[in-house]
């Protein structure tokens, strides 16, 4: 365990550097969720979360599969900005920012005539660079991507994007269409024709979405994925659209993340909601009756009330343990955690069991209460009053009037606390039960007729008894 460490409230509030670089030269042309995996991954590496730094954790919270990480991590490593280990578990390795910009490949004019002359016919009124060119060359030479389907791909993105659309976004969509398997110009126009025939429902989230632009591949695609490889119903994938606000990749992102969690039914992903919805209220009134201020109320959800549902407590009893944190000054989620176990370790759960639990501190408190009245101390109960008074009488088994005596014999010394433990302690090694039997004990240490601790202590002597008080344990005694 680490010597010191940041709370996790303060550790949700910390940020990352990111190279300009990275910004400017790297992220604009990374592949779909492939940039989010780049700093969510620095995030971990960093330190800067208390969450579990696995890549199941990691593809569970970006709403992907963890295949679909180290695929993500593999193009950084290209990219020369992460270092991934040779044998598993692997191992990410993240390397300082450097890019140098790519010098075009030469290509053969002559392999790409009849291509250029295509091209040209579909967009006489549009000029080509050589550096536009020589990205779809790329493609076609990468993928190993017949010209004619390359044409095909060209043709598909313009109808969709207009006769102004970019080489980026073309490139785009032929990679993604290789990498489903589509290279021969029978292949690419099948599955551009299958495309065409969802588009009807791509139609209908977008209007749930509220998505005004026009259906691009990108989109058609997505809504494949998710009814053919994932196998959501057309009518969940609209259910599930109601609750998204934003573009089709938020939809995405949260559909990953339900097949990842095995609800694809519409029933259960129903269910789920509205068991999430009941842990973000939860988790909200909580952190407001800590008097918690917070930023993402997510995290808490995940990292805290999700766990203690787990443990056994209900909603009840953990508003019944948050208000009581709030009067005992323990106001974080980190506190309120350590009371739990506490409390879940002696099988106190239920809403009555922690209710009985806190009354019975509540009667030892006034009695605390008294005896620091006694001692001439003012001011609230401590931690450390509770526990010497749980040890004077749950195991050394003092009665309240033999405490109440020494209380009384405590007053006016320097540290009272610490002179009471001193006499209590005195009573627990002499078999002294009852004040009459004290009282001789003390006449007799007075007459010199007997030799137990003196009366009084020096400064130091209570300094050291002091700290040994701090961090006494019942089985130390």
């Amino acid at each position: 365990m680490a010597f010191t460490r940041l709370s996790s409230e303060l550790t949700a509030k910390t940020g990352i550097e990111l190279d300009n670089i990275f910004i400017l030269e790297l992220m604009p042309f990374a592949p779909e969720n492939y940039t989010k995996v780049y700093i969510y991954g620095k995030m971990l590496a960093e330190g800067n979360s208390g969450a579990d730094n696995s890549p199941d954790r990691m593809a569970k919270l970006l709403g992907m599969t963890e295949d679909d990480v180290m695929e993500a991590f593999r193009y950084w490593e290209e990219q020369g900005l992460v270092r991934i280990s040779a044998v598993p578990p692997f191992e990410i390795e993240y390397k300082p920012v450097s890019y140098t910009r790519p010098s075009h490949k030469a290509f053969s004019k002559k392999k790409f005539t009849a291509f250029n002359e295509m091209l040209m016919r579909m967009f006489p009124n549009r000029e080509f660079l050589p550096s536009e060119l020589n990205e779809y060359y790329s493609v076609i030479e990468d993928y190993h991507i017949d010209t004619d389907a390359m044409l095909s791909i060209i043709a598909y993105c313009a109808r969709l994007k207009g006769k102004s659309v970019g080489w980026k976004y073309i490139v785009t969509v032929a990679r993604n269409l290789a990498n489903e398997g589509c290279r021969t110009t029978e292949e690419v126009e099948t599955k551009l024709s299958s495309y065409d025939i969802v588009s009807a429902d791509v139609a209908k989230v977008f209007k749930v979405l509220k998505i005004r632009r026009a259906q691009d591949f990108e989109d058609v695609r997505l809504y494949r994925k998710w009814t053919e490889e994932m196998g959501f119903s057309p009518a969940a994938v609209l259910s599930v659209a109601k609750g998204v606000y934003g573009e089709m990749k938020g939809l995405d992102t949260l559909l990953t993340r339900y097949h990842a969690d095995g609800l694809t039914e519409l029933r259960d992903i129903e269910e789920y909601r509205e068991n999430r919805a009941n842990l973000l209220t939860l988790t909200k009134e909580l952190l407001a009756h800590l008097d918690v201020r917070y930023n993402h109320l997510d995290y808490y959800a995940e990292t805290y009330v999700k766990e203690w549902l787990k443990m056994g407590f209900d909603a009840q009893s953990l508003m019944l343990v948050a208000d009581y944190c709030f009067r005992r000054e323990k106001k974080s989620c980190e506190k309120m955690n350590a009371l739990l176990k506490e409390c879940a370790d002696a099988g106190l759960t239920g809403e009555a069991e922690v209710r009985a639990r806190f009354a019975g501190e509540s009667k030892s408190d006034a009695a605390i209460s008294a005896l620091l009245a006694k001692m001439g101390v003012s001011g609230d109960v401590t931690s450390r009053d509770r526990d010497s008074y749980n040890i004077w009488t749950n195991y050394w088994h003092i009665p309240a009037e033999l405490l109440g005596y020494a209380a009384e014999r405590s007053m006016g010394e320097a540290n009272p606390r610490v002179r009471m433990h001193t006499l209590v302690k005195q009573f627990h090694e002499n078999g002294i039960s009852d004040v009459e039997s004290a009282k001789r004990m003390a006449g007799g240490r007075n007459s010199g007729t007997n030799s137990v601790t003196p009366d009084r202590i020096s400064t130091e002597e209570a300094e050291k008894l002091n700290y040994k008080l701090m961090h006494i344990k019942p089985e130390d005694i």
